[in-house]
């Protein structure tokens, strides 16, 4: 969404291409891993686990603590956590995308997709929905649904049923006020499932999913894991003391069928940083829906911050965020940074914490990551000011202007991908070289955007971007 695709710049004093330019700068690799593993011990959390997305593609990710008691093990990146209501943002998407190819329209009422229910204002809409202003009761909050799980733990229960079940009287009429409730997800993933003939999993999985190679979501209750969870920390003997509860919570499938499309999700922390960081640059569905989430209204909920369709929005450290919160034993947190063109998502395993304990780890990782840009800018601003390219969008060539010329060694360019696969770089060069502009042949590229890479003492930035039409 946000980037524009890369050009090729001009030469280099022997440039390896043997390291990933989607692998993040190893400095900036271990100041945020230190910066994770101190707010850790801030928060006092049995394990976190964190993940950033930056401007170019590239992922950092790393963990901290403790991923079991017995035997104590050590927490990893590549482990699963439940993301909980994080998940709202992936029904939201999923009906954009139904918006989008036009199954369905964000006005629509409810009864146009789903049968009159007791308790449900048919006046209600799918923005209603979306966005908590629906006045629908929360049937999370039921003491007869919570105690109906706790005694049947392995039963998978469906949200219809527990919809028909368990639903009170709503707390207001449609769009007077705000109200958190997991019932309109529940809602909206019966409404996927009757315009698209799957479940609202199925549909998820087959649309984004395995398209954008997201492979750790799952929700255990109807899907298969791909990797390893770490265990979460309860208290469950009420003595204000959390331990490993991975043999109890791992079987409470009534837990997670029940949470579903409202916070059924698992995932590791560098796919829901990438997660939110598509959905919000217009990878997921096109821009102009991704702005249509991003309209926020008042939220008493969502502490300084508005709520948009599935997404919350709020400031974090004078830079606007778009993501979510979600809590269900372990908690979780992932934003995107339009301003900086950056994602950030913490997991936490630790129920002591909620996920607004984890704004201030969010916020650490970003601040981390703004004061190690300030450092190395001078570099990249340099030649971003420097270079022009045109034309963008471009079709069969695209030219590099660098008015100065470019006449140090150790310098490299290279043109790649949101994913960091390399399309063209310049080749090694024994000598300095004096290069004004550089034509460059795209016509084999795929339409799509690519990045300029410049490559400098072991820094390598993307300083300007372009569209292949």
């Amino acid at each position: 969404m946000y980037r524009q695709l890369f050009t090729h710049f001009v030469l280099i004093f022997l440039f390896l291409s043997t390291e990933s330019v989607a692998q993040v700068n190893a400095d900036l690799q271990l100041r945020l891993d230190k910066t994770l593993d101190s707010m850790r011990i801030r928060i006092k959390s049995a394990a976190l686990s964190g993940g950033m997305v930056l401007p170019d593609g590239s992922v950092w990710t790393s963990a901290s603590g403790m991923a079991s008691q017995n035997p104590v093990t050590q927490a990893r990146p590549d482990q699963l956590m439940l993301i909980g209501s994080v998940t709202k943002t992936i029904i939201s998407a999923a009906i954009l995308n139904l918006a989008q190819h036009g199954q369905l329209a964000l006005n629509d009422k409810i009864s146009k997709w789903i049968e009159p229910l007791p308790h449900i204002d048919s006046d209600i809409t799918i923005t209603h929905l979306l966005r908590h202003q629906s006045g629908i009761y929360d049937i999370l909050t039921s003491q007869a649904l919570n105690l109906e799980m706790i005694t049947h733990q392995d039963v998978v229960f469906s949200p219809w049923d527990i919809i028909t079940r368990y639903l009170q009287p709503p707390l207001f009429t449609p769009g007077a006020q705000w109200s958190y409730s997991n019932t309109n997800y529940f809602l909206l993933g019966i409404i996927i499932e009757k315009i698209t003939g799957q479940t609202y999993y199925q549909y998820i999985r087959s649309e984004f999913l395995e398209t954008h190679q997201l492979t750790s979501f799952a929700i255990p209750a109807f899907e298969i894991m791909e990797g390893e969870v770490c265990h979460v920390w309860l208290d469950l003997n009420g003595d204000q003391l959390t331990e490993d509860a991975h043999d109890f919570y791992s079987n409470y499938i009534a837990l997670n069928s029940v949470a579903g499309a409202a916070g059924g999700y698992y995932a590791n922390s560098a796919d829901l940083a990438r997660w939110i960081y598509k959905f919000m640059r217009g990878e997921i569905v096109n821009s102009s829906w991704v702005a249509e989430a991003q309209k926020t209204v008042y939220a008493s909920g969502v502490p300084n911050g508005t709520y948009g369709l599935g997404l919350m929005k709020k400031s974090f450290l004078g830079y606007t965020g778009y993501g979510h919160g979600g809590d269900l034993g372990y908690s979780a947190s992932a934003w995107y940074f339009p301003e900086k063109e950056v994602s950030i998502a913490v997991l936490n395993n630790d129920a002591k914490n909620n996920s607004w304990n984890l704004v201030p780890v969010v916020q650490a990782l970003l601040k981390t990551y703004n004061t190690w840009v300030a450092t190395t800018s001078t570099f990249e601003d340099n030649v971003s000011a420097q270079l022009k390219l045109y034309p963008n969008p471009a079709q069969a060539e695209i030219t590099l202007d660098l008015a100065d010329g470019l006449t140090k060694a150790n310098h490299g360019i290279s043109i790649c991908d949101g994913r960091g696969q390399i399309f063209w770089q310049s080749s090694p060069i024994k000598n300095n070289i004096v290069t004004d502009k550089l034509t460059i042949d795209i016509s084999h590229f795929p339409a799509g955007q690519y990045y300029v890479w410049m490559h400098q003492a072991g820094i390598q930035k993307p300083v300007k971007s372009f569209i292949k039409s």
